[in-house]
């Protein structure tokens, strides 16, 4: 009889966290990761969810994703030095602004130009969807650079990069941020400071 009876209950109580969450306003994270990587041709592929796709599609519609054949294999090898659990050099993902959803972040390129194209965030929103924000240009990057993860926690950053006497400091990163990494050259570090991205350059 307790088990039969349980088990009647236990809808009743579905049905009413249902309820309030619906008259609370909650609605639904996007399902799943943002992207997933796949193998085509012997090369690891970026796949993107289709709430994903369909954001980049419509925002900006005259520029895609780099596939991985178009990745030099050589540049990926060496920004793996530098983190491990990197697989492509285009994409990453991560809960780069702290609210607990796991936001990407995409290397974008018009087809047909040999430009740098557009480093994006996407941070996910609570409607099943994804909000752009595009990074400030770093010219000093070049075409060949490498978009990853950076873990949370203390970075040292260099002040007055490029001058005869630069400095370092300490920043602390209360959740991930996003390196822009040229191997053995340079590299910059964007951080969502709640408002905005805002960048150090971590290497001169």
């Amino acid at each position: 009889m307790r088990a039969r009876s349980r088990r009647s209950v236990l809808p009743a109580f579905a049905l009413l966290a249902a309820l309030a969450a619906r008259a609370g306003g909650a609605t639904p994270s996007p399902r799943g990761e943002p992207f997933t990587i796949v193998e085509r041709q012997g090369e690891p592929d970026v796949r993107l969810s289709p709430a994903l796709a369909r954001v980049v599609k419509q925002r900006f519609p005259a520029y895609r994703l780099m596939r991985g054949s178009e990745e030099d294999p050589q540049l990926r090898t060496l920004c793996r030095e530098a983190h491990r659990e990197m697989r492509v050099a285009s994409a990453a993902a991560s809960d780069f602004d702290g609210d607990g959803r796991t936001d990407a972040v995409l290397r974008l390129r018009r087809p047909g130009t040999r430009d740098a194209g557009l480093v994006v965030v996407f941070h996910a929103t609570r409607a099943g969807s994804y909000e752009a924000h595009v990074l400030d240009a770093w010219r000093r990057a070049g075409p060949q650079f490498c978009v990853t993860r950076v873990r949370r926690g203390a970075i040292t950053f260099v002040r007055n990069p490029g001058s005869g006497s630069p400095q370092t400091g300490v920043l602390r990163l209360p959740h991930d941020g996003i390196e822009l990494l040229v191997p053995e050259a340079a590299s910059r570090l964007y951080y969502w400071d709640g408002k905005r991205y805002r960048y150090v350059e971590t290497s001169d």
